[in-house]
This record gives C-alpha cells, structure tokens and sequence, in this order.
C-alpha cells in the first residue's frame, strides 16, 4: 500500500492511498514482485506534497 498526508487546495488535511490487488494462477511470489511494480509507478506518479 502505497499513501501520503499532504495538504489539500482547500488548506485541509487530505491523503492519497494506493491499494493494488492483484490475483490469478501465477505463483504468489510473482504476483508480490508484479503488485509492488504497479504501486512503485503509481507512487511515482503522485503529486509531489505542498
């Protein structure tokens, strides 16, 4: 899970979450390392906080 605390344009608090979930007939390992790329490029992608 991927998250931040930043602060949103009204001047409140806010938080982005991230939650991939992935399933299917590969072996769990591979679906670890293929849900934690996924997070990493959406993490990226993020807006940078204020």
């Amino acid at each position: 899970m991927v998250h931040r605390a930043y602060a949103h344009q009204s001047g409140r608090s806010a938080v982005e979450v991230l939650h991939p979930v992935l399933g299917g007939s590969r072996p769990v390992g591979e679906l670890c390392r293929m849900g934690g790329d996924l997070a990493r490029g959406a993490a990226a992608e993020l807006r940078s906080p204020s």
